[in-house]
């Protein structure tokens, strides 16, 4: 498959007048032949960007990845290491990086069926860079550009016999010499490794390791830092020495990265709190001052931390002149009211702890870096009605350019309005929603409005318009209401064609909302307390809670919605995968107003998570362990009310799912069975917690469309 001459065939068609063309309601099918830039990188020196831009294919049931370099200034994109396959473990994983020189990009492909680290030019065939004998994932250049670090398991033991909770062979550190010598290998085998930085000499590595593996893992990490080879030397690396501890403290501490003069570490932490729902917010350490004065050991250094309303840091890189860092973040200053749809690139300024958004407007931007000069920022950006392009920014100026049109045909579509609204819970908390409404004649209005949001009165006012100003409802009409409750809890949706899974290939998504605006629905996409948006005191209001204030903010949104004459109070329909597939289940055994459910790798019975699931620490956070707490796990359980379902269910879930074990789901569907309710329950065999394979992905969302109109006339 050949992704860009398939765009570029698109692209030439709508110049030569298919745009003209009356727009048409968009499928299921036509969701899965969308494509999403799965990686961005810009080059030292500025002016070139490579990306990975992937698309699902049903004949193939394979996603397929193609990579390309295109120059920053704008122009045709040229096709790199074309007959190379892109390493996918469940969704493309290419981890694009430039050689130090800029010569070539290197990425992962695989051989053998385990990943390893190739590097080309443009016009170039693609050259094998490491031999990791159980595969390098990720990895990393040394600024010397001499060897490539990279993380690898252990070699497993050959066994008949699975022993319960015996330590899975360790993640270590390796570092492979491009002189031809042996690799070394760094971390001892008690670290689990996560991720790691390479000093700017090339000399030592940072890294952050916990001493065991699972879900848990992340929160007990530390930093440690590892000598590799001696600087001024030939390069040649030896036997690498014992690793030191740089960062000791409870919690979780890492990504670390170095600045750019190597005199400081900036790192994600909890500030030595353990626990799950603590924010996870950016901190540097001065390596040259030492946190308890002169007396202090060298592996203690002064750490000053950023908070910033509570941020979730995602992603980030140091500017260059290593005075700031640019940050990613879903929850904190930036992601507030109706910014938490949003996802900007932020600048932090690190001597004042100043942060400033870098990006305006309703954007969610991903896959950020910086060119050597810092002069140039180039990302991924999604807009409220795409599916992300690439874009290519002047730090000074604040100009961009996008270099991308990866789904020309989305201006084919007549893709439904999408508008961010507030309204009042029944205790007067503000909460807010995405609402995607059916593409109809507009009149005058012309196409979806960017940032239009609710303010008071929950009343529409486009972007721009005075607050106190109120409106109509911008809907002509009531539509029956599909609700889609999001997974997470702490989980939430952004802008774009599949808001709660924009970063990632979106297919995976088993509720096609487009498909269902598209054929007659309203879709709702609740933001209840619990999830993103509300800061950790809201995801602490529904610890040992499950089901109470959460359902109930829910609930009155759709009475906001119903009030509004946007939505039809007697054609509501409810949806939700993972916490949002729990909140499905409660909802259904809570109230008769729905006229169809559908639930995806859902949860029945809480005592399930904590027993059978790969994260059974989640539930200990919210409820303690079961048997500290029964009654409050049987009262939140949706089980429990079983025989109140009046709701026909559509029950999906993957066999093989760790999250959520298949077990929850098919006890909720054997007993609505027995109690003669309609209740139908799809399995996919080689399923997880969500669907990877193309095939299954297009079935589940067309199995939901489906449902729906079954059940609920448009």
């Amino acid at each position: 498959m050949n992704i860009w001459r398939a765009v570029s065939f698109v692209a030439v068609l709508l110049n030569l007048g298919l745009s003209s063309q009356p727009a048409r309601k968009i499928t299921v099918d036509d969701l899965m032949r969308l494509r999403t830039i799965v990686d961005v990188k810009i080059s030292p020196d500025g002016t070139s960007v490579a990306y990975a831009v992937s698309q699902p294919s049903v004949e193939r049931d394979a996603h397929e990845t193609e990579l390309f370099v295109a120059p920053a200034a704008g122009g045709s994109p040229k096709r790199l290491a074309p007959d190379t396959r892109i390493f996918t473990p469940t969704l493309p994983a290419p981890r694009l990086r430039w050689t130090p020189d800029g010569s070539r990009v290197s990425f992962l492909s695989v051989v053998n069926g385990r990943p390893q680290v190739f590097a080309a030019a443009v016009d170039a065939n693609a050259q094998q860079i490491t031999s990791a004998p159980q595969g390098a994932f990720p990895y990393e250049w040394a600024p010397d550009a001499k060897s490539v670090a990279y993380l690898s398991r252990d070699e497993a033991p050959a066994s008949v016999v699975t022993h319960v909770h015996a330590p899975p062979p360790s993640t270590r550190l390796w570092v492979q010499p491009l002189d031809g010598t042996a690799y070394v290998v760094v971390t001892p085998s008690a670290h689990y490794v996560d991720s790691f930085t390479w000093a700017p000499d090339s000399a030592s590595i940072v890294y952050s390791a916990a001493p065991m593996s699972g879900f848990t893992a992340p929160y007990y990490t530390r930093l440690f830092r590892a000598s590799v080879g001696t600087p001024g030397t030939s390069g040649t690396l030896g036997t690498a020495v014992t690793p030191i501890v740089l960062i000791d403290r409870p919690g979780m501490n890492t990504m670390p990265q170095f600045s750019p003069d190597g005199s400081r570490i900036a790192f994600v932490t909890t500030n030595e709190r353990v626990g799950l729902l603590a924010p996870r917010i950016l901190a540097v350490a001065d390596l040259g001052v030492r946190s308890g004065g002169a007396s202090a050991p060298p592996s203690a250094p002064a750490i000053r931390t950023y908070p910033m309303n509570g941020a979730w840091i995602g992603e980030m890189t140091w500017a260059p002149d290593g005075k700031s860092l640019y940050v990613l973040m879903n929850e904190g200053t930036f992601a507030t009211q109706d910014h938490m749809f949003e996802m900007p690139i932020v600048r932090v300024d690190v001597a004042s702890g100043t942060s400033d958004r870098v990006v305006s407007g309703p954007i969610v931007d991903y896959s950020m870096s910086v060119s050597r000069d810092g002069r140039t920022l180039a990302y991924r950006e999604v807009e409220p009605r795409s599916m992300g392009e690439v874009i290519v920014r002047d730090v000074a100026t604040g100009r961009t350019r996008k270099i991308t049109d990866v789904n020309p045909e989305l201006a084919q579509f007549a893709l439904g309005k999408l508008e961010a609204i507030k309204w009042r819970s029944f205790d007067g908390m503000e909460l807010w929603g995405l609402l995607i409404t059916p593409p109809v004649d507009r009149g005058p209005e012309g196409p979806p409005l960017r940032g239009a949001v609710a303010r008071s009165g929950g009343d529409f006012l486009s972007a721009g318009a005075s607050a106190k100003a109120e409106a109509p409802p911008s809907s002509p009409r009531t539509f029956p209401l599909i609700t889609y409750c999001h997974g997470g809890p702490i989980g939430g949706v952004t802008y774009g064609i599949f808001p709660q899974f924009m970063h990632v290939p979106g297919q995976i998504d088993p509720y096609p909302v487009e498909a269902l605006a598209s054929a007659g629905y309203a879709v709702f996409l609740p933001m209840p307390r619990g999830g993103s948006g509300y800061g950790e005191q809201g995801h602490r209001a529904i610890v040992n809670a499950w089901g109470e204030a959460d359902y109930k903010d829910i609930m009155a949104g759709i009475d906001h919605l119903i009030a509004q004459g946007v939505a039809d109070p007697d054609r509501l329909g409810i949806m939700g995968a993972s916490y949002g597939g729990y909140m499905t289940n409660w909802i259904v055994t809570q109230t008769n107003r729905f006229k169809a459910a559908s639930s995806s790798a859902s949860v029945s019975d809480l005592t399930d998570l904590y027993y059978l699931a790969d994260a059974g620490a989640v539930m200990e956070e919210y409820f303690k362990k079961p048997w500290e707490n029964r009654d409050s796990y049987a009262a939140h359980s949706p089980i429990t009310y079983v025989e109140r379902v009046t709701t026909p269910l559509l029950l999906q879930h993957g066999e093989n799912d760790p999250r959520v074990p298949l077990a929850s789901a098919r006890k909720f569907y054997e007993a609505l069975k027995a109690l003669g309710k309609t209740v139908e329950f799809d399995i996919f065999p080689r399923g997880s917690h969500v669907q990877y394979q193309p095939v299954a992905e297009r079935e589940s969302m067309q199995r939901n469309l489906e449902w729906f109109r079954r059940w609920i006339k448009p």
